[in-house]
């Protein structure tokens, strides 16, 4: 196993980020989301975003479509 695959949890929290966990709440937000991107997980990740209110970091530019705040470099 790679190096930062064997301890993902202990690598994210060491760079100050939080795991977040999907609801079930956030799951019917991003099923019923009125957004044109359908991948799934996008989806997913957006709706925890919005619900937590916390800014997401992607580099993918479909996410500014939303109301959240995205971070990359």
């Amino acid at each position: 196993m790679a190096p930062i695959a064997g301890d993902l949890v202990g690598q994210v929290r060491d760079f100050g980020f939080a795991l977040l966990p999907l609801s079930p709440a956030a799951a019917l937000d991003a099923a019923l989301m009125d957004w044109p991107h359908r991948d799934p997980f996008d989806r997913m990740i957006a709706a925890v975003a919005i619900l937590e209110d916390v800014d997401l970091v992607s580099s993918d530019t479909a996410f500014d479509a939303l109301p959240i705040t995205r971070i990359w470099g």
